[in-house]
This record gives C-alpha cells, sequence and structure tokens, in this order.
C-alpha cells in the first residue's frame, strides 16, 4: 500500500518526463549530454516533428538510459547531426524502422528522403537486451545516413546487421567496431569497410568486405574462415600482429623472423 505523499516507481517516472519534456533546449544549441535519465520515454522535443526545429545541433550523447524501452524517431530529421552516442540502454529491445527512417507523416519530405543526412559517427554501447535492429532498404527511397564513416556497436543480442545497414551503396563507412555481440552469426556485404574490430564474438562468419586493408580479431573462436577480402594486408590476431602475404594466402607473424612463414592460429584460411 502507498502511503498518501508517497510516489510509485511508475508514477515517479512519468513526473520525470513531464518534466523533461518541458525542459526543451533552444534550437540553436550544437552539442546535447544527458545521463541518468529515468524515465521511460525519451522526452518529446526528441521526436518528430519537433525534434527537427535543432537547425545547429551536431553532437548528441546519451548515457545511463536505465529504463527507456524505445530510441525516438526524430533524431533522424535533425539535419546538422554529426555524431550520436548512447552508452548503456539496457530496456531496448527492438530498434524499429521509424529510427532511420520516419513515416512521411511524421515531420515532412525532408526528413523521408534525407534521413541522419550529415551522420559520420554512430556509438550503440550496453544495449544488453537489444535483439533486433528493423532496416531494410526500399527501392526508390533515399539511404539512411549516407554519410556514416565510423560505427561501433558493443554488447547487445543482435543476431545479424540489417540489409539497410550492409547497403552495397554505401561509400563512406570504413571504420567498423564489433564488441561483445555474443550471438552475431555473419558480418557480410560491407564493400566500403577498410579497417574492422572483432572482439568476444564468438558465432561470427566474415566475408564480402572488398575494401578490409586491417583486421583485429580477439575472443572469437569459431571465426575459420575470412571470404572475400582481396586487398587484406595486416592481422591482429588474439594480439600478436601478422601480415598478410602472396596469393595463395600465407601469413608471417611479425613477431617472428622476417620472410619465415608460419601457419595461422585457429587454423584461420583467408580467401581472397
Amino acid at each position: 500500500m502507498v502511503e498518501e505523499g508517497e510516489l510509485t516507481a511508475e508514477q515517479g517516472q512519468e513526473q520525470i518526463e513531464a518534466v523533461f519534456d518541458e525542459l526543451c533546449p533552444p534550437p540553436y544549441l550544437e552539442d546535447l549530454f544527458m545521463s541518468g535519465y529515468f524515465g521511460r520515454r525519451l522526452p518529446n522535443w526528441m521526436w518528430a516533428p519537433t525534434a527537427a526545429a535543432f537547425k545547429s545541433l551536431i553532437g548528441i550523447t546519451l548515457t545511463r538510459l536505465d529504463y527507456c524501452t524505445q530510441l525516438p524517431n526524430g533524431l533522424c530529421g535533425i539535419l546538422s547531426l554529426e555524431q550520436l552516442v548512447i552508452h548503456y540502454a539496457p530496456a531496448i529491445k527492438l530498434v524499429g524502422p521509424d529510427f532511420q527512417t520516419p513515416a512521411s507523416g511524421d515531420g515532412g519530405d525532408a526528413i523521408v528522403t534525407r534521413p541522419f543526412p550529415k551522420l559520420k559517427i554512430l556509438e550503440l554501447h550496453g544495449m544488453y537486451g537489444w535483439e533486433k535492429w528493423e532496416w531494410e532498404e526500399e527501392q526508390g527511397q533515399a539511404m539512411a545516413m549516407p554519410t556514416l564513416e565510423n560505427l561501433s556497436i558493443m554488447g547487445c543480442m543482435l543476431s545479424h546487421l540489417p540489409p539497410g545497414l550492409a547497403s552495397s551503396d554505401r561509400y563512406n563507412l570504413r571504420t567498423l567496431y564489433l564488441s561483445g555481440l555474443s550471438i552475431l552469426a555473419s558480418l557480410e556485404n560491407f564493400p566500403s569497410v577498410v579497417e574492422l574490430d572483432v572482439l568476444y564474438c564468438p558465432k561470427l562468419k566474415i566475408s564480402g568486405l572488398s575494401m578490409l586493408r586491417k583486421i583485429t580479431i580477439a575472443e572469437c573462436p569459431e571465426l575459420e574462415v575470412l571470404e572475400g577480402v582481396p586487398v587484406l594486408k595486416s592481422m591482429l590476431l588474439n594480439d600478436e600482429p601478422w601480415e598478410i602475404i602472396g596469393t595463395p594466402v600465407r601469413s608471417t607473424s611479425r613477431r617472428h623472423q622476417a620472410g619465415l612463414p608460419c601457419q595461422l592460429p585457429q587454423n584461420l584460411t583467408i580467401i581472397r
């Protein structure tokens, strides 16, 4: 029984949400940092169409979203946004298509046709309950995040990355960092990625990274084949650097005498 004057947790969250709904930053804000937010729903000024009013916002960092269950659909309509960082949001299980491609009624044609038009850095860390990312690439629709250069995903339950992200038309994504994706089964068809780090991804298989030149691998025991990596030059495997030489591929550890071929640990085979 709740005594008079006391609030339940749910009522407390509703109050927090109501207060933050009124604390809308000025439209000329350039950087937003929010930490320890208690609500289940992020403030309404992060949702479409209100979020489009931020014309100068370059960076957003959201940390310790313990109870938040959904990412807002308005962030993709902030045309100036270059960096989005989310650290620790364990209650989010699904990132739906409206995160990167909102419906036309949510904020006008500019948002629909060019979602996240300037985003360069995306970090999604500590979303431990995250199981699914729904993002299809629809014919005739402009690609979301066309300028994305650096993507980092750590600590989640994704089994695969969405087709809309792994697009053959995505030319700017150069750096990909994956860590603690315990059930991620495959990574394929990222033709522009030059540098890849994969750590603690025990079920991962990799193929179709035609521009990959440098890879770091740690604690990925089921990774036995790297396929479709024709320009791969160097690899850091289990804390030991290796150079990729010649065709067919052989590997030389830089810690061994120069020129002496060594077997790849874990029976890893590289198919160019």
